[in-house]
């Protein structure tokens, strides 16, 4: 019964193969042909995909556009008389380049044994550093119609570093100064071959004056501390005077709300040894220190601006003063409207300052190389005024000043010495430094015109009416100052430099000489010298190639004497030279 079973399940199952293997050959038979279309995504070819594709322009329907109108052009037979002329090519002119070199050095020779040797470098060792030095010397002869020697010869030597970076700067410096000059200026009005004290074969006129000085200074960018200087130098004339000065200014800047609180200390320290005095020759000796402190709050505006705060000064070391603690207000203003060039300011404060024999004889060489040396003490100064600065390069400033000094420094004439040992300095040629109160009352103006980078104008001018208390004048004060400095290039060749200086009338201190004694308690006379005017003048051709020649005019205009009395200047001082620039690359 088992094997029925068994034969019958086989048995379906191999007609069930059959049948679907009959019934997919005939499927096979009846297919169909059916085409079926690919499209293919865009390829660009490859000058297509540097090109910018528009982007799509969109009508905007609040703007009416306008209607474009054709007209068409109908040709008529006209006569015409114009006949054009043949085109010509363009000639193009090579400009002529200009090199900026770091380095340059001249020569040059004139009248009155004038000889010029100047030098100058400023090399870039990495784009941070650059070093720099300067080398100067000149010298002028004797001059005419003078018993003593006048000959005067400069000779100046410097080297600087600077170092700049994204934070801070940095600018150092050595320098050395030496200034050869005589005592020259004796009185015209005398016979010297007739006074037996004057032995002029003997008589010493010289002076040498050498300065050196050290300078650092510092300053920061993006810092509460803003600057820190220091310099020191050390002052030796021919007479073996020695004067050591350290002066170490800081400025401190804090911002608090819509202010600024500004701090400035600062330290002066003098060392002054005087072989001799002008009376007894004895040994003078003096140390003196400054220490000041200014606070001030400083404001900063779109129109105003003002500095308000105290200036304090502490003296200490060898002073005869009465006190040693000083205040002084400090206020300075400045307004301008926003629709305006022209500002208005007022300024006034006070002031303390050291005074020593390296300042005076630098603004007087024939100082008395033995000096009575004081604090100058300003209690009152103030200016007031107009300022107009215009886009065009004109600025123009105008302000009445005031001034009064208690402790004032003047330069007054000495008198002839019988006993005075062959030294020119003793002859009445000197001066010495009386102080007293000085009261200046006027006004002060400047002038500025820039045409552009080669070509500009200035001239200050100040004007005022010096009144002394003790002395019967304000001896070698002159009431009218003018100032004025020119720069002008003509055709991208010619330079030309003017300077001058204009000093009105003063008054000197003038000492009769007495045959048989020394004199020193009379009081002098008074001698008006007259106004004069000093001229400086460089003209300069520079040629295509790296040289250049200039010619320089020098003159005193106005007056027998120069800035001090019975020093006769030199005249009509001709100069002529070469200059020759270079590049020096380390």
């Amino acid at each position: 019964m088992s094997k029925i079973r068994l034969n019958i399940f086989l048995g379906l199952i191999f007609i069930s193969y059959y049948y679907d293997l009959y019934s997919q050959i005939q499927d096979k038979d009846d297919i169909q042909t059916q085409e079926v279309t690919v499209v293919k995504s865009n390829q660009p070819i490859i000058s297509n995909v540097f090109k910018i594709r528009s982007a799509p322009m969109i009508g905007d329907t609040l703007f009416q556009q306008k209607f474009k109108i054709e007209y068409d052009h109908i040709s008529a037979p006209v006569v015409s008389t114009f006949v054009p002329n043949k085109a010509s090519p363009l000639k193009l002119k090579k400009q002529e380049s200009s090199f900026l070199y770091n380095s340059y050095f001249s020569w040059g020779y004139g009248n009155q044994s004038q000889a010029l040797i100047d030098f100058a470098s400023m090399i870039s060792i990495d784009r941070n550093q650059s070093m720099g030095v300067d080398f100067n010397f000149t010298s002028l002869g004797s001059q005419n119609n003078t018993l003593l020697k006048s000959q005067q010869n400069y000779f100046t030597t410097s080297f600087l570093h600077l170092f700049k970076s994204t934070k801070y700067r940095v600018e150092s410096s050595f320098k050395f100064d030496r200034r050869h000059l005589n005592f020259y200026g004796l009185f015209t009005d005398y016979d010297w071959v007739n006074i037996p004290s004057f032995r002029s074969s003997l008589i010493d006129a010289e002076q040498n004056l050498n300065y050196l000085k050290i300078k650092s200074n510092w300053e920061w960018f993006n810092s509460i501390v803003k600057k820190i200087d220091f310099d020191t130098m050390l002052t030796i004339d021919y007479f073996d005077n020695t004067e050591q000065l350290i002066n170490l200014n800081s400025e401190i800047r804090l911002p608090v709300f819509d202010f600024f609180l500004e701090l400035k200390p600062n330290l002066n320290y003098i060392n002054t040894n005087f072989v001799s005095s002008f009376i007894d020759n004895a040994p003078l000796n003096k140390q003196t220190s400054l220490l000041n402190l200014d606070f001030q709050i400083v404001n900063i505006g779109e129109k105003a601006n003002f500095e308000f705060g105290t200036k304090a000064f502490y003296l200490f070391g060898d002073s005869i003063e009465k006190s040693n603690l000083y205040f002084f207000p400090k206020i300075k203003f400045s307004y301008r409207a926003s629709s305006s060039n022209l500002s208005s300011f007022i300024e006034f404060d006070g002031d303390l300052k050291l005074n020593s024999y390296t300042l005076f004889s630098k603004t007087n060489p024939y100082v008395f190389p033995s000096l009575n040396l004081r604090p100058t003490n300003t209690p009152y100064s103030a200016r007031a005024g107009v300022k107009n600065s215009l886009s065009s390069g004109l600025e123009f400033s105008f302000a009445g000043i005031y001034s009064r000094s208690e402790i004032h420094p003047i330069f007054k004439r000495l008198p002839y010495l019988i006993s005075n040992f062959d030294l020119a300095y003793n002859m009445g040629t000197s001066y010495e430094i009386v102080y007293d109160r000085l009261d200046q009352l006027g006004f002060e103006t400047s002038f500025l015109m820039r045409f552009n980078e080669y070509n500009k104008l200035s001239i200050n001018t100040k004007y005022v009416n010096p009144i002394s208390f003790n002395e019967i004048s304000a001896w070698n004060v002159p009431s009218l100052t003018i100032d004025f400095e020119a720069h002008f290039r003509f055709f991208n060749k010619i330079y030309l430099q003017t300077y001058g200086n204009y000093i009105g009338r003063r008054d000197s201190a003038y000492h009769p000489v007495f045959l048989n004694t020394d004199f020193f308690e009379s009081k002098p006379e008074i001698k008006s010298l007259d106004a004069f005017l000093y001229f400086s003048s460089r003209l300069i051709y520079q040629t295509k190639s790296n040289w250049a020649f200039f010619f320089e005019f020098k003159n005193n205009f106005g007056s027998n004497y120069s800035r001090w009395a019975f020093y006769q200047d030199y005249e009509n001082n001709f100069l002529l030279g070469l200059r020759y620039k270079f590049d020096i690359v380390l």
